[in-house]
This record gives structure tokens, sequence and C-alpha cells, in this order.
């Protein structure tokens, strides 16, 4: 009899340890099944992004808060690289002789330049240098919206700022695309128009400065700022503020080294 209820005894262990390492492979699989649900969910938020942060950035932005994964900022980062990379290969070429021509005009003899390889490889340095631009802006963010004391996310402040960086590589592209069609670097995207339709002077200093800012670098720090509150429920004056801050900083620079 003891004989007997020992095997008993020993058979009901191993279907328990049986039922566990059962379970617990079910755990596994569906752990693994909603970590593969959350990744296809935010890479099709990432992709669906691309195209929805011109026709609804709000909307973008409140599925951006609730997904996370490294989709919505992979997608964005890549676009934008790869956008800056083709508008830097477009106009290099166009760079180079602008200035060129400008020494020209100043009366600088141009023979003791670098060769133009190198003076093209130099503007192509320069968008090599803005595929950082992001992280930078994002940084200085989080910086400032520390120093005001709001709530604070990194990474969502990362994806935030990649969307608009992306917006802001299409207007590169743009700009560079129709800088080759009319052979001149002045942004066919400017400001400028505006500035003239308010009777402004071709030689007033505004109408100089609006002709160096473009729209998208405009509708960059608007998308910004509606990220901001949307994601973080920032009041709209210290949104409007903190993108200008960060995000017009970086690309004014940007405007003035390109």
């Amino acid at each position: 009899m003891e004989q007997n209820g020992g095997k008993v005894g020993t058979s009901l262990m191993a279907v328990a340890s049986l039922d566990n390492l059962t379970s617990g492979r079910t755990s596994c699989k569906s752990i693994w099944r909603k970590r593969n649900v959350r990744s296809s969910t935010s890479l099709s938020v990432a992709l669906k992004g691309l195209y929805q942060v011109f026709s609804n950035p709000m909307g973008l932005f409140v599925e951006c808060a609730k997904h996370t994964g490294m989709s919505l900022i992979v997608v964005p980062y890549v676009a934008f690289a790869i956008l800056v990379l083709i508008s830097g290969y477009l106009s290099a070429d166009l760079e180079m002789r602008t200035l060129l021509a400008e020494l020209q005009r100043q009366g600088i003899d141009p023979s003791g330049l670098p060769s133009k390889s190198l003076i093209r490889e130099q503007f192509m340095l320069i968008r090599f240098l803005m595929i950082g631009n992001p992280f930078v802006v994002s940084g200085i963010l989080s910086l400032l919206a520390f120093l005001g004391g709001l709530k604070q996310d990194w990474l969502k402040i990362l994806i935030m700022t990649l969307y608009g960086e992306y917006l802001f590589g299409i207007g590169l592209l743009l700009s560079s695309l129709f800088s080759l069609q009319s052979d001149n670097l002045v942004p066919a995207l400017s400001m400028a128009p505006l500035a003239l339709s308010a009777g402004l002077d071709k030689s007033d200093i505004l109408t100089i400065c609006a002709t160096r800012v473009e729209l998208f670098f405009v509708w960059e720090v608007m998308i910004v700022s509606i990220g901001l509150r949307v994601m973080f429920d920032c009041p709209r004056r210290t949104s409007y503020l903190l993108s200008f801050s960060s995000v017009g900083f970086i690309s004014v620079l940007t405007i003035i080294l390109i």
C-alpha cells in the first residue's frame, strides 16, 4: 500500500510539474504575442504618422502618447535622414557654384580655395551633421521643460521632435528641387512673398530675414507645439515658447549654415 501511495504521489507531482511547464510555455507565448501586437501597432502608427502629420497632427500625437516602441523613433528618423541626404546631394553642386560666383563677384580669387570636389564634400558634411538635429533639439526641449517644471518624457519628446524634423526635411528637399529648376539658392518656399505683399522693399532687413525663413520651418514649430499640448498637457503659450526656443533655434542655425 505504501509503495502504491508513493507511486501515486510521484505521478501527481510529475503531472503538476508538467502542468506548470505547460502553463509557463503558454504564458511565454502570450507575452511574445502581446509584444508582437504592440510592435506591429507602433509600426502602423509610425508609418501612418508620415502622412498624418500633415492631415491630423493632433490625432498622431494622441496615438503616440498611447503606444511605445522603437518603430515610432526609427521610422520618422530614417525618413528624415533620407530626405536630408537627398536634398544635400541634389543641391551640393549648385551651392558650390554659387559660392564660387559670389567670391568672384567680390573680387576674391577662388584659385586659393580647396578643390571643387573637396568643397562639395564639405557641403555634404553639413548635411550629415544635420542628421543629428532631432537629438539636439529633443535634448534642448527636455532641458527647457525640466527648468520650467513641466512633466517630461525624453522618448516622447524625441518622437514628437522627429516628426517635426521630418517636415523640415521635406521642406529642404522641395527647396533643393525648386533651386535646381531656377538655378538659385534662395528658398523657394520662403516667407518673402508675405513681406513683399505687406509693402516692404526687397532691401529691407525684414524682407531679407523673411527670405531665409521657410514655410516648413514655421510649420515645424507649430507641429512641435501641438505635440507639447497633446502629449504633455502643456499650455498653448508655453508650448509655442518651448517649441520656438528649441526647434526654432536649431532650424535658424541650420538655415544660416546651408
